[in-house]
């Protein structure tokens, strides 16, 4: 007999669920490892990155990836949120903000487009900055403004303005600044670098440090560290290190 009655999982039963999931996974990945099936670096990859870093930097370097790994199947994600490694189904991921694999650090630096240059000028001081705009960034899960950080010396600040824009992932970010929204703060990545020496980008207030941003790549700290996860953690090193040599020769 049909029934109209649906079951459904708790969300403690859903998490349950995926965290099960992910341990008979892992599970299945170790006895193939001790029994020597996996000759080779082969199989499903999940790697969440950045936008900005998957579109600047991992994305680029995919065929050099591929030529290592071409039995690997990558599903790569982008997103500039925090996430639950277990609960998403990620392997592993790029962060900025949590501690793993140490991959390097981005200097992080104050600019504006040119065109916004052209109609509200040069901001020298902190004192400045009240009659500028900022391109700011918000957390797309709390909405709360990021505020710009200056430093010099022993004295700190943190300054939130007025925008006529806010954004919450990283290439939107950029877009905005570069359409002359205002001042923005980005890590300078080999792209933020081109635009500087192209003159698109006017480097501002450089007395005073933004800091830097360290980048790491994280996985689940009691799983099993597959092939496919070692592969793509020391190949991921080596891109960043010549990512952070070739900001540094752009920026003489």
């Amino acid at each position: 007999m049909r029934t109209t009655l649906r079951i459904g999982l708790t969300d403690d039963g859903a998490l349950y669920h995926q965290r099960a999931t992910a341990m008979l996974h892992e599970m299945g990945e170790l006895e193939s490892t001790l029994r020597g099936a996996v000759a080779t670096v082969a199989g499903r990859l999940r790697v969440d990155v950045p936008g900005a870093v998957g579109r600047h930097v991992v994305g680029l370097a995919l065929p050099e990836f591929f030529s290592r790994y071409p039995d690997i199947v990558l599903e790569l994600g982008s997103t500039d949120r925090s996430v639950d490694l277990i609960v998403v189904g990620v392997d592993c991921v790029i962060r900025g903000t949590l501690v793993s694999r140490p991959l390097g650090s981005f200097a992080v630096v104050t600019s504006v487009a040119t065109a916004y240059l052209a109609r509200h000028g040069i901001p020298h001081t902190l004192q400045n900055l009240q009659g500028h705009r900022l391109v700011n960034f918000h957390s797309a899960k709390t909405g709360k403004i990021s505020p710009f950080d200056f430093a010099k010396g022993n004295a700190a600040h943190q300054i939130v303005r007025p925008h006529w824009v806010s954004c919450k992932d990283a290439n939107t970010y950029l877009a905005a600044g570069l359409a002359g929204m205002g001042l923005m703060q980005n890590p300078r990545t080999r792209v933020v670098s081109d635009l500087l020496a192209s003159g698109q980008l006017v480097w501002v207030m450089q007395d005073w440090s933004a800091g830097d941003l360290p980048m790491m790549v994280l996985y689940p700290r009691n799983s099993h560290l597959t092939a496919r996860v070692s592969a793509f953690t020391d190949w991921v090193t080596t891109l960043f290190h010549t990512e952070f040599e070739a900001v540094a020769q752009i920026a003489g």
